[in-house]
């Protein structure tokens, strides 16, 4: 009968090591995903893109969007989803000559779930217009472009 084993105190002791260091694991995990998660509920600078929605308005199944040959201009209605505020969007225009990257067609943010009728100015030298490709930026501090939430037009008529 000469057997050994833990003390009572030190294994106490032990347990309380234990459960203070899982604590600290969880509790840190926990920081991590609330304070990810309050950045889209707050609008903050936003380091996925997955909640990002953007879309051209569509009437009567066509996409309200045009361009005009006599001022060069792109005259198109668009909306946001109800997650997060899109504060800039970045387009590239396809036309029969070439394309064209403009970085900022937005005067102020897209809040969430609103839309607006957008109007720029693209080269004379692109020709026809043949598709336009919409990037929505989102972030204030560390702006972040959703290039896989990007929207696409080829539906696209003279005004």
């Amino acid at each position: 009968m000469n057997k050994r084993g833990v003390s009572p105190l030190v294994a106490t002791l032990l347990l309380i090591a234990f459960a203070i260091a899982l604590g600290l694991v969880v509790m840190n995990w926990g920081k991590s995903y609330i304070e990810e998660k309050s950045e889209f509920t707050a609008g903050a600078d936003v380091g996925s893109c997955s909640l990002v929605e953007l879309s051209i308005i569509k009437v009567g199944g066509k996409e309200k969007v045009c361009y005009n040959p006599s001022d060069y201009s792109i005259d198109l209605f668009i909306e946001s989803g109800a997650e997060v505020r899109i504060n800039d969007i970045k387009v590239s225009v396809i036309g029969s000559n070439g394309i064209q990257n403009i970085d900022s067609i937005l005067t102020q943010p897209l809040e969430r779930a609103t839309g607006a009728q957008i109007k720029f100015s693209y080269l004379s030298s692109l020709g026809e217009i043949q598709q336009i490709k919409l990037i929505p930026q989102v972030g204030t501090e560390e702006p972040v472009f959703c290039t896989h939430r990007a929207v696409v037009s080829e539906q696209i008529g003279q005004c």
